[in-house]
């Protein structure tokens, strides 16, 4: 969940642990301090840009909204 709001290191150090945390919350994302501590620490000592970065970013974000819906069809799938 975290990399369809924040997928690169700079867009998490341009963004509050508090304003993570929130955002993580409102997505209803268990442990989301932890998550967001663990992301803020992380991206605080990654200051490596790559080339073609952002275009990975976009990608990243496309392939990370899939997830939540593949969860539920797996879950339709396993029912009852």
């Amino acid at each position: 969940m975290l990399l369809t709001g924040y997928q690169t290191p700079a867009s998490i150090r341009r963004t509050a642990f508090g304003s993570i945390t929130t955002w993580l919350k409102n997505r209803k994302i268990r442990g989301a301090a932890d998550i967001a501590r663990t992301a803020v620490e992380t991206a605080e000592v990654q200051h490596t840009a790559l080339l073609g970065e952002k275009l990975a970013a976009m990608m990243v974000v496309r392939l990370a909204e899939v997830v939540p819906a593949l969860n539920e069809e797996i879950a339709e799938l396993d029912g009852p």
